[in-house]
């Protein structure tokens, strides 16, 4: 792992994915903070490219993506995550 956190540390997500219910209290579980922003609840509805995907990644200090349609490829693939769902 490139990008090693502190021990005892848990990575932050970013969820632009409808997420709710048990996946969501697991991924809180596991994930600190977990920042909630899914393109369905966009109007209109948002899906984001490469580099607004890459920037919200750098805006929040995510580790941990969780996507539905938003595009994964490029500068996204470029930040130290440590998983993509």
């Amino acid at each position: 792992m490139p990008f090693p956190l502190p021990p005892g540390t848990r990575p932050p997500a970013l969820v632009t994915a409808p997420f709710r219910g048990p996946g969501l209290d697991r991924l809180r579980a596991l994930c600190d903070p977990v920042t909630l922003d899914p393109w369905v609840d966009h109007v209109p509805l948002r899906i984001l490219g490469p580099d607004r995907l890459a920037a919200r990644l750098d805006e929040t200090g995510a580790r941990v993506l969780v996507v539905e349609a938003d595009l994964v490829s490029g500068p996204v693939l470029e930040r130290p995550l440590l998983a993509v769902g």
